[in-house]
């Protein structure tokens, strides 16, 4: 629905939505909620939080929410899966050696998460968040092993490889000039590590230093003009070049965006606002200005340029933390003491200024610098098509999506009036003669709804004062029937509330860092224990490790499954090739590959009961076996009851299903006049041991790859569907196996594949 929505929306306002038009992948909307109509249309476009109300399961069990549309559950399920399999493509390349497949394999994966990353409860999903996990570290591990990334490789990658570089970079056979800077607020020593920093830009990393050079030709002049207006030292501008890339559009692991990496809260706190229609975070001016402004709160409160920086990636409380660790406050003494990231962060910065400062004397030179930001500004009043205002500008959609880059859509926001509306330098007169011409039937204005609850078309339609058959047309719905929580549902504003749009406000209220309760935080012993055990904890694969099966048991889950044992989920769902969208069920096998020193103590998870396992806590399974062996242990007598904690998000409905029971029984044996139930409360359910258990429902189709057998996967499949850009001895390598046997196999007379051709994988033995 969401996607046809877009779509639709597209063709209604005169066919205008392009690829590059629409930019957003992954559709959440704005959520009216009980506030009027006329509220909204204002509130979608000016309120700082984003209210979209697409939801997520955060159980850990592999289901979709009640709560998420069926549309939404599906896509969730087929991106996961087709992200799992680039994953293993990138595992199976490395291990042929390919690095370059490799790393674009790796960077695929990780594109298809930071897409999902936009719905808006999806940190709910441990599925999500474990496979992003699994994959991100992987991907450190295999940059740890190359010796220089592809050009394609993002700015991460590279931040990871300078973090490495930083740590035990080789200066040998480059000239690295050694001089003091003066005149600069910020401190820009020169020692090892700022050094090695350096020895990779003036060689690995040159082409990365090369374009940041050009690319600080379009943006330093405004940053620079921003940062002196807003009293934050200048040489701190540099900071956006190791941050983003200088790329309005950059997205980063932890799903900061923009030039300056805001997250969606820190961006909140000055002022970024984010919602269906636009991102502040990728406006160019109103970040800069915004991050100048974070700087220096940093600063007054922190008193020192490089704690600054160091707080700038991590956040002020583990400045804190380290500063009460350390008993200093030098950065340069108190480095060991932060993160590996944080305290690399700063040397990568001080060598990208050097450079930027003296390019000459670090071999730069005639270096091209792009031409720097130039533009008029007009007000908009209405929601338009970015074509119509392309036409207006005497010039391209790509060009206003570039000196607008904060708009997610295909138009302008709707509601408001005002916009200002950045357009190419010297076209303000021809475009206010064209846009006082537009048509009215050109200017529309929408809101968008997201369905809650037990609302139908009708109730939707009455609420806005819209006739129902209209809604239905414009949504392609075909029927009457109660439509799912979560939908999206376009919604053409009434002339009496289009009349009635509000200024956009320029001026949105700046909250700024509340230190006192970081301060707080930092000087507790709080740490949450569970979180270091799972950051410690050794990723789990079969080289070096024994296999141990484990029989699936009514009630379990693959979440269940994975913290009993210590592992990941994603692994096993890579060991057993268990697709995102597909079943388990009790009395299934399950592998599991496990140290061997810990293999004779967790051979005994699979014959315990469910409560002794489910009281353990993560990590702890082993030391508790160990302490409990030579001990005797009688197996407690089966019990024809269960107890079931009700989780966030589960309905007595769900609960049922899990269980296939009734939702009478349910209410029955708990003596439940309603279907309401709470968190935290218990549920009696008779056991039924014999019976399977859906854990989810399987997708419609999920259109990926099939896996690979690799040492870290532990399975295989014959058969490989072609993909763009791929050549039969790219495929053949990608497996191990000579390609003139691979053609043979597949009765190849010549070397011309097709994109989804289906191929057989010839085993070793064939």
């Amino acid at each position: 629905m969401q996607r046809f929505v877009v779509t639709f929306l597209s063709f209604i306002i005169l066919s205008c939505s392009s690829e590059r038009a629409t930019r957003s992948h992954i559709d959440t909307s704005s959520n009216p909620s009980d506030t009027d109509a006329k509220s909204f249309a204002a509130d979608t476009i000016n309120s700082s939080v984003d209210s979209s109300n697409v939801k997520i399961n955060g159980n850990g069990n592999g289901t979709g929410s009640a709560d998420t549309s069926d549309y939404d559950s599906e896509h969730i399920l087929q991106r996961l899966e087709q992200a799992r399999q680039h994953y293993l493509l990138a595992l199976a390349s490395q291990e042929a050696g390919d690095s370059l497949n490799c790393g674009t394999e790796f960077e695929t994966a990780i594109q298809i998460l930071n897409e999902l990353s936009e719905y808006s409860r999806i940190d709910s999903s441990k599925e999500y968040l474990d496979l992003s996990k699994s994959l991100i570290e992987d991907y450190e591990k295999y940059i740890a092993q190359i010796d220089s990334l592809g050009p394609d490789a993002s700015v991460y990658a590279l931040r990871e490889k300078l973090n490495q570089v930083v740590e035990r970079g080789d200066t040998t056979g480059l000239k690295i000039p050694r001089f003091e800077i003066k005149g600069t607020q910020v401190p820009l020593p020169f020692n090892e590590y700022v050094e090695r920093a350096t020895a990779f830009f003036m060689g690995r990393g040159r082409h990365y230093m090369e374009r940041w050079l050009y690319l600080s030709g379009k943006y330093c002049p405004m940053m620079t003009r921003i940062f002196r207006e807003e009293g934050t030292p200048g040489e701190l501008v540099y900071l956006a070049m190791p941050e983003s890339g200088l790329r309005t559009d950059a997205r980063s692991w932890a799903r900061a965006v923009g030039l300056w990496q805001f997250m969606k809260g820190t961006g909140a706190m000055y002022g970024l606002r984010v919602n269906w229609w636009i991102d502040e975070r990728r406006d160019f001016e109103k970040s800069t200005r915004a991050a100048a402004r974070h700087l220096k709160d940093l600063y007054g409160e922190l008193n020192d340029w490089n704690l600054v920086l160091g707080a700038y990636n991590a956040g002020a409380g583990r400045i804190f933390r380290a500063m009460r660790r350390s008993g200093a406050s030098d950065y340069w003494e108190m480095r060991k003491h932060l993160p590996r990231q944080t305290r690399n962060y700063i040397p990568q910065y001080i060598a990208v200024a050097r450079i930027v400062l003296n390019p000459q004397k670090h071999g730069f030179t005639n270096i091209p610098m792009a031409d720097s930001l130039a533009f008029d500004v007009v007000e908009i009043n209405d929601c338009i098509d970015l074509r119509v205002l392309a036409k207006c500008a005497l010039t391209t959609v790509d060009t206003l999506q570039d000196l607008n880059p904060e708009l997610l859509r295909w138009c302008t926001p709707p509601g408001v009036t005002g916009y200002r509306f950045r357009i190419p330098l010297g076209r303000k007169a021809a475009f206010l003669i064209s846009y006082a011409q537009i048509p009215a039937e050109q200017k529309k204005d929408w809101a968008i709804h997201t369905v809650k609850r037990g609302e139908t078309v009708s109730s939707i339609a009455r609420r806005y004062g819209l006739a129902a058959s209209l809604l239905k047309d414009l949504n392609n719905i075909h029927s009457d029937r109660r439509l799912s929580v979560g939908t999206v549902i376009a919604l053409p504003l009434p002339k009496d509330i289009a009349d009635s749009k509000v200024p956009y406000n320029y001026s949105p209220e700046i909250r700024g860092m509340n230190f006192g309760s970081i301060k707080s935080y930092a000087a507790s012993d709080h740490i949450n224990k569970a979180k270091l055990r799972h950051a410690k904890r050794e990723v789990k694969q079969p080289k070096g490790k024994e296999k141990l099966v484990y029989h699936v048991k009514r009630g379990d889950t693959i979440g269940h499954i994975a913290e009993w044992y210590g592992v990941r989920a994603s692994d096993i769902r890579n060991w057993n090739d268990i697709y995102y969208g597909s079943y388990i069920h009790a009395g299934q096998a399950i592998a599991i590959w496990v140290l061997a020193s810990k293999t004779k103590l967790l051979k005994r998870v699979d014959s315990m009961e469910f409560s002794e396992k489910q009281s353990m806590t993560k990590g702890d399974l082993a030391e508790a076996a160990q302490a409990e062996e030579g001990k005797t242990r009688t197996k407690s007598s089966s019990t024809e009851w269960i107890q079931h904690a009700v989780k966030y998000g589960e309905t007595l409905e769900k609960i049922a299903k899990i269980y296939e029971v009734s939702t009478s029984d349910l209410k029955q044996w708990n003596n439940l006049r309603s279907s309401r139930i709470t968190i935290g409360q218990t549920l009696e359910i008779y056991d039924k041991p014999e019976e399977r258990v859906k854990l989810i429902a399987a997708p419609a189709k999920i259109h990926a790859a099939p896996p690979v057998k690799t040492s870290s996967t532990g399975i295989f499949s014959p058969t490989h569907k072609v993909k763009k850009g791929e050549s039969i001895y790219i495929i053949a390598r990608m497996y191990g196996v000579d390609v003139q046997k691979f053609k043979n196999y597949n009765s190849l007379r010549r070397n011309k594949i097709l994109v989804g051709q289906v191929l057989k994988i010839p085993m070793k033995t064939d």
